[in-house]
């Protein structure tokens, strides 16, 4: 009778607060991701090094680090930036003369990867499993190599996963809250934790931040690349006056929303979103075609609110995902084999989903700021 709930706690949610639930698990997966962590080091702390006379020499003291040995900026760049470098040169090659954007999208593949699956639960399994993948490189061969190698992508989008899972309050599907303070956002008027189920249009003013934020940071790329290949007039009169109508686009909605008399008289209006596109038409006449300004213009009016109402797949797979969980839930009546089947399928389908939308951000959207 009681030997049963200790198997699975799950079972304990009607009698306990679910954060004793949530704290169980943690502590079970903490340790055993620990547990695949010291392995990992272990495993890449014995390294070969050449030592210059035909010899190979193994190296496992502590202190003493040789030239060429892998450190932990090395490995941080082979398993983590490497992927990303992956896509991004399958892509486009960004070259010597332009900026890398390798680093952005390393940071914001996880992040957007871990807000459309938030879930403290199955961000641990992810991260794991990214570890065991890390610990089996080099071990397998055919097909399975490729996933192998990027094991350092699920690791990082499972860590995204899980921090994003405490400030959305998600753990396999149960709504909790373990975050210890409210983290209040003024721009969007959102206290995490918060449920995007019970706040969609919290959720809605969340993705057009990220959407702004991402967006405006491939703009400044592209600015920045036409700056450094001398293309001044375009740099000012196209890149920075595209960055400046979109940054005062976005302001301008949140602000008028809707209300078409406040568009009208809002100061905001003419110098953040008019100003600039006559910036734009203006510097198609002084580059000596007129009709390429108006069509960037126009372009760019229209291509500004597509692009961040995409952003909002965002929500949409993350609502899916936290209505996959409880269904899962309601489906298991505590049974543990169940939630563990529903489980893995999320992992697996809906991960894939997930990051396949993730990827696509990255090419369509954040890409065609800068790639011409």
């Amino acid at each position: 009778m009681f030997a049963e709930p200790l198997i699975n706690p799950l079972l304990l949610l009607e009698y306990e607060a679910p954060s004793f639930v949530v704290y169980y698990y943690l502590v079970v997966f903490t340790l055993f991701l620990a547990y695949i962590l010291l392995l990992c080091v272990n495993h890449y702390s014995h390294y070969t090094y050449y030592d210059g006379n035909g010899a190979n020499e193994l190296y496992e003291h502590r202190f003493y680090i040789p030239p060429g040995a892998p450190t932990f900026l090395s490995f941080f760049r082979t398993w983590v930036i490497s992927p990303s470098l992956k896509l991004t040169s399958s892509y486009l090659n960004f070259g010597y003369h332009g900026f890398n954007p390798v680093p952005i999208l390393t940071f914001f593949l996880p992040l957007i990867f871990g807000v459309m699956f938030a879930d403290i639960g199955h961000g641990l399994i992810l991260m794991e499993f990214g570890l065991l993948m890390i610990l089996f490189n080099g071990r397998v061969n055919g097909m399975l190599s490729y996933i192998v190698d990027n094991g350092g992508v699920l690791f990082t989008c499972g860590l995204s996963s899980t921090i994003m899972g405490i400030f959305f309050g998600e753990f396999f599907g149960y709504h909790v809250n373990i975050l210890p303070i409210k983290i209040f956002i003024p721009l969007v008027n959102v206290t995490l934790p918060f449920s995007f189920m019970d706040n969609i249009m919290g959720a809605i003013k969340l993705c057009i931040l990220i959407a702004t934020i991402h967006l405006s940071s491939g703009m400044i790329i592209d600015f920045i690349n036409r700056v450094w290949n001398g293309e001044y007039l375009r740099a000012f009169t196209f890149s920075f006056a595209r960055l400046w109508f979109y940054i005062g686009f976005i302001i301008s909605i949140f602000i008028n929303k809707l209300d078409i008399q406040a568009w009208i008289y809002n100061p905001l209006t003419t110098f953040g979103v008019v100003l600039p596109l006559m910036v734009m038409c203006i510097g198609g006449i002084l580059s000596g075609d007129p009709i390429d300004g108006f069509i960037c213009t126009f372009e760019t009016t229209i291509e500004s609110l597509s692009h961040t109402v995409s952003y909002l797949r965002i929500l949409a797979l993350a609502l899916v995902h936290s209505l996959l969980s409880r269904v899962f839930i309601d489906l298991s009546h505590g049974n543990l084999f169940i939630m563990l089947i529903g489980t893995i399928l999320i992992l697996v389908l809906e991960g894939l989903v997930v990051f396949i939308h993730t990827v696509r951000l990255m090419w369509i959207e954040w890409f065609s700021k800068f790639v011409h």
